[in-house]
């Protein structure tokens, strides 16, 4: 969770030097970024599937990304923030708020200009458009569930599950809340069974 409450330089300050630096590159760069449009949705969904390929974690399919678009964004919940270099789109970012706290949910970039750092340069428009909006808290959302200690000892070494994206998220100058976590109420025990049987099979 990032407190961006405070003003710009502040909430740069508590970045690593490294987060600081790629932002700033990405700028230097010429990324540019902006809040999407509804077009944009289709390139962000289709973007999704390629990190997903790229980084081995599943994604939705292309559709969920377009509702997800259509039921947020026009309604002032959410926002799809979109990178680009000379017409390439290279990174998005879709956040979703509520109250004080903005939701980091789904991020994704292309394989191609990748030293532009443009997925840094998108995720900083996303604190900007929070902050802009009023909001207190920015949640990166998602992180291994491993002591901090445990967290810090072995993000270089790991890339499996979440370790990967906590490698980028820890760069921001957030601190670690834990939750009580996502939880299924089963209305239903026998469907509820051929559901996760389903899964497995699936899986």
């Amino acid at each position: 969770m990032l407190d961006i409450a405070a003003d710009e330089d502040t909430i740069l300050a508590r970045m690593n030097q490294g987060t600081r630096r790629k932002i700033r590159q990405s700028q230097k760069n010429g990324v540019r970024c902006y809040e999407g449009a509804a077009a944009d949705a289709v390139t962000f969904a289709a973007m999704m599937q390629t990190t997903g390929a790229r980084n081995a974690f599943g994604v939705h399919e292309p559709g969920y990304y377009r509702l997800a678009y259509d039921l947020f964004v026009p309604a002032g919940r959410a926002a799809l923030l979109m990178a680009e270099h000379d017409g390439d789109p290279l990174a998005g970012v879709m956040a979703f708020a509520a109250g004080d706290t903005a939701w980091y949910f789904y991020g994704a970039s292309a394989d191609i200009k990748r030293s532009l750092m443009a997925a840094y340069g998108v995720q900083w428009a996303a604190v900007q458009w929070a902050r802009a909006r009023g909001c207190r808290w920015y949640d990166l959302w998602g992180v291994p569930d491993a002591d901090e200690s445990d967290l810090e000892a072995q993000f270089q070494q790991r890339s499996d599950g979440l370790w990967g994206v906590y490698g980028f998220k820890r760069g921001w100058g957030g601190r670690v809340v834990r939750s009580v976590g996502a939880w299924d109420y089963v209305y239903s025990p026998l469907v509820y069974n051929l559901y996760k049987a389903a899964l497995r099979v699936r899986g």
